[in-house]
């Protein structure tokens, strides 16, 4: 089936600049953002909540599609709500109130000290299909078929015959067949990422419309999107302990799980020397020193690469961020 995945964003803010002398100036305002959950315009997708182990499927004229065949029996402790949400499938964030602050110093003549603070939410960036709900049951599956470990050939009738492999063709049955069913989740208390950013900054003009800039930037990041499986396999230190016995749910298998508590630093020194343009002449060199720490990747990659390396202590992922580029440095030149 064709996912239609929706979004809304609304956002206003005021702001002003108050002169208070000839030398300093200060800016202030604040700014208010309202995202939507990710929604699907026909109500085609599920949420598996963990917490209550419950399938939620959405209002819509979809809402009664069927599972697939062996749901009932291999999900036996996963009930089923039809109905009870909207497209959206859980409450939208309503928190996401955004103030900043700056100012600007004129220390000397040709000198100016900045400084600013802010806080700044992510809510429309996109996520990628993994964690798309649309693709899980009971509006889409994926069936994926493996010829046998001890097959070398290929032969005719593959599911009739353990010893074949796939010449004969699929089976014209194959989506009614059991799906290998993988539960997908969002938390219900998903909260819009957000930044707190601070930035202090010295700049000093010489002759000829050069001019030098040293500034230290910094950021903390907060509720970050955070794809991981709460049902993951515990450590054991007894030998073979068979993987569904060692799940918190056994019988489940793993929760494709969406969440947002990830988190992560920056901090950063940054030098700019800078020719305003004139007499057709304009050039701009710059370097940055930085450091980027997260316990998650991308809002693409997910913690691909940086995840948890414990399902239970999601803060020893906490490492250089898959973003982290110690060294950068640009120049231009326009004449």
């Amino acid at each position: 089936n064709f996912i239609s995945s929706t979004k809304q964003a609304w956002a206003g803010f005021v702001q002003d600049d108050w002169k208070v002398n000839k030398k300093l100036t200060i800016n202030y305002g604040v700014r208010y953002e309202l995202f939507s959950p990710i929604g699907e315009k026909f109500g085609r997708q599920a949420n598996f909540d963990f917490d209550k182990l419950t399938l939620f499927i959405p209002k819509g004229k979809d809402q009664n599609a069927p599972l697939p065949p062996n749901f009932a029996t291999d999900f036996s402790n996963v009930k089923v709500s039809r109905g009870e949400v909207g497209q959206y499938l859980i409450p939208w964030d309503k928190t996401n109130i955004a103030p900043r602050i700056g100012f600007a110093y004129q220390a000397m003549s040709n000198t100016v000290v900045r400084a600013g603070y802010g806080i700044f939410y992510g809510g429309e960036e996109n996520q990628g299909g993994n964690p798309n709900r649309g693709e899980g049951v009971p509006f889409n599956q994926t069936t994926t078929l493996v010829r046998p470990t001890n097959v070398t050939t290929f032969e005719p009738n593959p599911f009739f015959n353990a010893n074949a492999g796939v010449s004969g063709g699929f089976p014209v049955n194959i989506f009614s067949l059991n799906a290998p069913v993988n539960l997908r989740s969002v938390a219900q208390n998903f909260r819009n990422p957000l930044v707190h950013k601070w930035n202090f900054a010295i700049q000093h003009e010489f002759r000829g419309g050069n001019s030098f800039e040293l500034a230290y930037v910094g950021n903390k990041q907060s509720r970050q999107l955070h794809f991981s499986d709460p049902n993951a396999p515990r450590n054991d230190p007894r030998p073979n302990i068979e993987q569904n016995i060692r799940r918190q749910v056994p019988n489940i298998g793993s929760v494709n799980y969406t969440g947002t508590f990830g988190f992560g630093r920056y901090a950063g020194l940054t030098a700019k020397f800078e020719k305003r343009y004139a007499k057709g002449l304009q050039y701009l060199a710059a370097y940055t020193w930085g450091h980027a720490l997260a316990t998650s990747g991308t809002p693409l990659s997910g913690s691909a690469g940086f995840g948890p390396k414990d399902p239970l202590n999601y803060s020893a992922a906490y490492s250089s961020a898959a973003w982290d580029i110690r060294h950068n440095v640009t120049g231009s030149v326009l004449y």
